[in-house]
């Protein structure tokens, strides 16, 4: 992985991070994220050179974000990816690296997703489709102190044990270290 993938995939990981708990120490969130397995067009018939990856769409409240990665292309070819009609994001073209893995993200400052809505990457080798995905809405989960009943099991702080002194917590405090149970009977 050379330099330039990997400042884009901590630029993604990073604007993913401030989407989420940026917006959830403060207010409402309403960043809205969509994610799709990306497939070949053509069936291969060896799974291990099937076209396959993922794809990832943001809409934050500021930021969007649609980035993409696909293994098994031609090595070093250029394509072009995009939302299936949508001309918010602009197609964007990306080379594939020398063992044919495909990483590019584009942005985009006017997308609104709409509810209900269901949206397709579609990469393209020129004016070929060689692999799409369907994006479907990410649920969210509620992230810990949400929904969670606490259960704490300290070991009885503030309880007695039946027939214990105050201060002894149902415990013999007074025997010596070297006296057990069985020398104690």
């Amino acid at each position: 992985m050379n330099a330039k993938t990997k400042i884009i995939a901590l630029a993604c990981s990073a604007l993913l991070a401030l989407t989420g708990t940026a917006s959830a120490h403060h207010g409402a969130n309403n960043t809205k994220v969509y994610a799709g397995k990306v497939t070949g067009t053509t069936a291969a018939t060896d799974p291990a050179t099937a076209i396959r990856g993922r794809a990832l769409l943001v809409d934050g409240a500021s930021k969007n974000l649609l980035a993409v990665k696909v293994r098994n292309l031609k090595p070093n070819t250029a394509y072009t990816f995009g939302l299936d009609g949508v001309a918010d994001f602009a197609a964007t073209t990306a080379t594939t690296d020398e063992n044919g893995k495909l990483k590019g993200f584009v942005k985009s400052d006017t997308f609104n997703a709409a509810d209900g809505t269901t949206y397709t990457v579609v990469v393209k080798e020129g004016a070929t489709t060689v692999a799409s995905a369907a994006l479907a809405p990410v649920q969210r989960h509620k992230g810990f102190g949400h929904g969670h009943k606490r259960h704490h099991k300290h070991g009885g702080f503030n309880k007695k044990a039946h027939g214990a002194q105050d201060g002894a917590g149902g415990r013999d405090c007074n025997k010596d270290a070297g006296e057990t149970e069985t020398t104690k009977a």
